[in-house]
């Protein structure tokens, strides 16, 4: 009787173990992704673009763009090159990203002609291509074009929804996919907003998106956790990362339709000026080796386009595939998968090098009015 008795009595003191272990472990681990945080936000510094951009009006369109205002101007000597994040170089800011190495290797080999970095984050292909639209419009033929694309430009976003009817005819989209289009991008319609892709898009998602953008830890746990099971063969569903080589491999996809909609589009506008147009593929700045599955997927993808759209189109991965300079991963930071600017260089000057050998000569440009 005793004993039972100094047992339960000694049940409250238990609990307030339980409770002091569990509050320790709370404050451990609270501690720890503190610290994580603290360091990675220190790892993942980015120049202040805001200090480089030029605000510009082209065709009734406003654009920022990390460039020269007088290089903008300069049409008869521009060659633009359109693409996202990775070409306006996020990582970089002015002066290093690879449309600046572009310049830089034209201006060793005496060529006047000078890239105007027209990349915008967070956009698609069409969307590209409406901005050399626009700046054809606004200031008239230039010395040449280039569309940078990249793996996650395989996806449809609402923006491009709104122009659904302007690329879907130029993709050879059956009746049964123009429906499944328009259900894709109902959704853009009914909200009238602008997220990262088309479709409905379910709660967890959209938690998914939220601590992505509150926590640099979370964005790296969940990088490496996609590549890990991508790698395992474990995440195989049309989700992130594990998507991409799939759309880019399916040439009768929506997506890949869409991509190749997108260069039609491009080519149309540039031929409209005489401006001859260049599409390159930067490659994923991690996994820079031929073991990595995008090196066969960008060659074929490429073949496909050219055969398609007659746009010359070059995967990316040759710059760096048995470069000395390249190193297999070339990213910004631990928690950003942006090319550092050591590989913003060494593909600006291949891109360059690759447009200078289908132009050997400078074209005759007359200026717009």
């Amino acid at each position: 009787m005793e004993r039972a008795t100094l047992e339960e009595g000694s049940n409250p003191m238990k609990v307030k173990s339980v409770i002091a272990n569990l509050l320790l472990l709370v404050v451990s681990v609270g501690v720890g992704l503190a610290a994580a945080e603290s360091y990675l936000a220190y790892d993942n510094w980015h120049p202040n673009t805001s200090e480089y951009l030029t605000e510009v009006r082209l065709n009734g369109t406003t654009y920022r763009f990390i460039e020269r205002r007088a290089a903008i101007d300069d049409a008869k000597n521009a060659v633009l090159i359109a693409g996202d994040s990775f070409t306006a170089g996020n990582a970089c800011a002015a002066g290093k990203t690879f449309p600046d190495a572009f310049t830089s290797a034209a201006t060793q080999q005496g060529r006047p002609v000078h890239a105007v970095n027209m990349g915008v984050p967070g956009t698609g292909p069409f969307s590209y291509a409406l901005r050399l639209k626009d700046y054809f419009s606004e200031k008239g033929p230039t010395a040449g074009a280039i569309m940078t694309l990249y793996a996650n430009d395989a996806e449809i976003d609402c923006q491009v929804c709104r122009h659904l009817d302007e690329w879907a005819k130029l993709g050879a989209f059956s009746a049964e996919e123009q429906v499944e289009l328009r259900k894709l991008c109902g959704v853009c319609f009914r909200q009238d907003n602008v997220q990262p892709v088309a479709g409905e898009v379910n709660s967890t998602r959209r938690f998914n998106w939220w601590l992505a953008d509150h926590s640099l830890s979370y964005q790296l746990f969940r990088e490496m956790g996609a590549r890990l099971a991508v790698k395992t063969g474990l995440l195989k569903v049309d989700w992130g990362r594990a998507a991409f080589p799939r759309r880019w491999e399916d040439r009768d996809g929506l997506y890949f339709k869409y991509v190749q909609a997108s260069v039609t589009y491009a080519k149309r506008e540039a031929a409209s000026q005489g401006v001859p147009l260049m599409v390159v593929i930067y490659p994923d700045p991690i996994g820079l080796n031929t073991q990595n599955e995008f090196v066969g997927i960008y060659n074929r993808a490429r073949e496909a386009l050219t055969a398609a759209t007659g746009v010359p189109v070059y995967s990316g991965y040759d710059a760096f595939l048995g470069n000395p300079a390249s190193r297999d991963t070339m990213v910004f930071s631990l928690s950003d998968a942006h090319p550092n600017c050591e590989a913003h260089g060494i593909f600006g000057r291949w891109v360059y090098e690759t447009w200078a050998k289908l132009h050997p000569s400078d074209r005759q440009i007359t200026p717009k009015g």
